[in-house]
C-alpha cells in the first residue's frame, strides 16, 4: 500500500513537472495503470452509448469495406456518423483517466470510419468519377461541420494561447479556422500568417518574440487622449510578431488558414464585426489586430486600414473607429459558425474576469458548483437590469459605455472543449505589463500543460472532419491534376 502511494505521488509530480507531451503522457499512463483504469478503458459498456449498436456498426462497415461494396459502405458510413457521432465522443468518456483516453470500443469505430472514408476516396467506383466523388464528399463534410480554435482576450495573460497552439500544432490537431479577440487576435494573426514550417521555426525560437507592446504616454497626453498607452508601440509589436504585412486574403492564400479577428464598434450605428478573407479580404491584418486590442482607457479606438487595387494603404470606413473585440464579442461563435460552417469550438480562455466563472475541471467539486450557480444568478440579474436600463438611457456619452458593460455580461465565454490556464498569482501581477523571456517560456509551457489532458478528446471529436478535409484535398488534387497540398491530417 505504502509503495503504491509512493509510486502514485511520484507519477503526479512527474506530470506536474513535465516539459514535453511524451513525458507527461508517460507519467499519466503510469497513474492509469497504478489505479487500474486500463480495465475501464477495455470495458466496452458505457451509459454514453449502446455497445451492441457500436459493435454492429463496426462489423457492418468492415464487412462492406473488405467485401468491396462501396455503395453499401457509403450508406452505412452516413448512418454511423449520424447515429453515433456525438455518443462515442461524449465529454464524460474523457474524464475517467489521467491520460484523457476514452474507451477502446468507440475509438475502434472511429478508426473504422477513417478506413471507410479513405477506401471510398481511393477505390474506383462505377458511375462515380472523381468529380462526382468530390461533390459528394464536400456535401457530407458540410453537413458534418468542422472545428474552430477560439482565442479570448486577456492582456498579457493571453500569451498562454501560444502554449495551447503549440500543443495542438505538435499533435497535428490545430484547426484550420482560428479566431482571436484582443490579445488572442495578435496570437491568431501570428499563427495564420505562417505556414507549417514557419510555425515550427517560431516555436523553436521563443526568444525572438517581440515583447514590448506597452509604452506609457506622457501625463499630459494621457489626460488629453484619455488612454494610457501608445498605439504606435502596439503596432510595432504586432508587426514584429505577425509574419508580413498581409491582408486577410493574402494570408489565406499563403497558409490555407482561416484567420478571424473580432472588433467592436465605437458607435451604436455599427455592429461588432468578424474580419476575415471573406468579409474584409483587403484589410491589413496588423491594423485589425491593433483595433481588436483597443481596450477603453488603455488604448484609443483605432481605424482599420486596407490595401486598394494599386497597392496603396488606405483607411477602411474612415469615419468609423473600432475597439477591443472582447467588449462585444470575446468568442463570436455564432458569426464564425455562419461564415465557416463550424459547429465545434475549442476555446482557450484567459480573461481573468471569466476565470472565476468557469471550472478547469469537467467534474467540478460541490463548492464550485454552488459558487457557479450563485454566480450565474448574479450575472442573469445584472444582465436583466442592464437590459432594462438600455431601453431608457439614450445619452450619447452614457449609452456606449452601458452597451459595452451589457455585452460583457451577455456574451458566451465557453465552447465545446475549454482550456483554462492554472493562473499563477505572480503572473496576475503582470496582467498589464511587458513580459520577460522567462515569462514567455512559462506562459507557453503552462498553455501546453492544460492542453495535453484534452488532446485525446480533441483528437477524437475532430477526427471525422479532419479526415473529410484530407480526403477532399486528395480528390481535388486528382481532379486538378496536381499533387495534394500537405496539411495536418488524421
Amino acid at each position: 500500500m505504502f509503495e503504491s502511494r509512493k509510486q502514485r505521488n511520484a507519477a503526479r509530480r512527474a506530470m506536474d513537472a513535465a516539459t514535453s507531451y511524451e513525458a507527461w503522457l508517460g507519467a499519466a499512463q503510469e497513474l492509469d495503470q497504478l489505479d487500474g483504469l486500463h480495465a475501464w478503458v477495455e470495458d466496452p459498456d458505457s451509459s454514453c452509448y449502446d455497445a451492441a449498436q457500436v459493435r454492429r456498426a463496426i462489423r457492418e462497415l468492415r464487412a462492406a469495406r473488405l467485401g468491396n461494396e462501396p455503395v453499401k459502405l457509403a450508406e452505412l458510413l452516413v448512418q454511423a456518423i449520424d447515429q453515433l457521432g456525438s455518443q462515442i465522443t461524449a465529454l464524460r468518456l474523457y474524464c475517467e483517466t489521467y491520460s484523457g483516453e476514452s474507451k477502446r470500443l468507440p475509438r475502434e469505430l472511429l478508426g473504422e470510419t477513417v478506413l471507410a472514408l479513405t477506401y471510398l476516396e481511393s477505390e474506383p467506383m462505377e458511375g462515380y468519377p472523381d468529380a462526382v466523388k468530390l461533390a459528394l464528399f464536400k456535401q457530407n463534410a458540410h453537413r458534418f461541420g468542422r472545428s474552430a480554435l477560439m482565442l479570448s482576450g486577456g492582456a498579457t495573460m493571453g500569451i498562454y494561447h501560444l502554449g495551447v497552439v503549440k500543443a495542438l500544432f505538435d499533435a497535428r490537431l490545430l484547426p484550420t479556422v482560428v479566431c482571436g479577440s484582443s490579445m488572442g487576435a495578435i496570437v491568431a494573426a501570428g499563427v495564420c500568417t505562417r505556414d507549417d514550417e514557419g510555425l515550427r521555426e517560431f516555436f523553436e525560437r521563443p526568444q525572438h518574440i517581440h515583447r514590448e507592446a506597452l509604452k506609457r504616454k506622457r501625463v499630459l497626453d494621457v489626460a488629453s487622449e484619455r488612454s494610457l498607452f501608445d498605439t504606435a508601440k502596439l503596432l510595432e509589436h504586432v508587426r514584429n510578431n505577425v509574419h508580413g504585412d498581409l491582408t486577410f486574403l493574402e494570408a489565406f492564400k499563403k497558409t490555407g488558414r482561416l484567420l478571424n479577428i473580432s472588433v467592436s464598434p465605437v458607435h451604436a450605428r455599427q455592429k461588432p464585426r468578424i474580419l476575415n478573407h471573406i468579409t474584409t479580404p483587403d484589410l491589413l491584418i496588423t491594423q485589425s489586430a491593433v483595433a481588436s486590442c483597443a481596450m477603453p482607457f488603455l488604448y484609443p479606438p483605432a481605424m482599420l486600414m486596407a490595401r486598394d487595387a494599386s497597392g496603396a494603404t488606405v483607411p477602411y470606413l474612415p469615419e468609423e473607429r473600432w475597439l477591443d473585440g472582447s467588449v462585444a464579442g470575446d468568442l463570436p461563435m455564432a458569426r464564425v459558425s455562419r461564415l465557416h460552417n463550424v459547429n465545434h469550438f475549442i476555446v482557450s480562455q484567459t480573461n481573468p474576469h471569466v476565470y472565476l466563472m468557469v471550472s478547469r475541471s469537467e467534474t467540478p467539486p460541490l463548492p464550485y458548483i454552488a459558487f457557479e450557480t450563485a454566480g450565474s444568478a448574479v450575472r442573469a440579474q445584472a444582465r436583466s437590469l442592464l437590459g432594462s436600463a438600455r431601453k431608457y438611457v439614450h445619452n450619447e456619452h452614457l449609452r456606449p459605455a452601458l452597451d459595452q458593460v451589457y455585452s460583457l455580461t451577455a456574451q458566451p465565454y465557453l465552447g465545446d472543449i475549454n482550456l483554462h490556464p492554472r493562473v499563477d498569482p505572480r503572473m496576475l501581477r503582470k496582467f498589464i505589463s511587458n513580459p520577460t523571456i522567462e515569462d514567455i517560456e512559462s506562459f507557453i509551457l503552462e498553455g501546453q500543460r492544460v492542453t495535453w489532458p484534452k488532446l485525446p478528446m480533441i483528437r477524437d471529436q475532430t477526427l471525422i472532419s479532419r479526415t473529410f478535409a484530407e480526403v477532399i484535398a486528395r480528390v481535388e488534387a486528382r481532379v486538378a491534376g496536381a499533387p495534394a497540398r500537405a496539411s495536418h491530417g488524421p
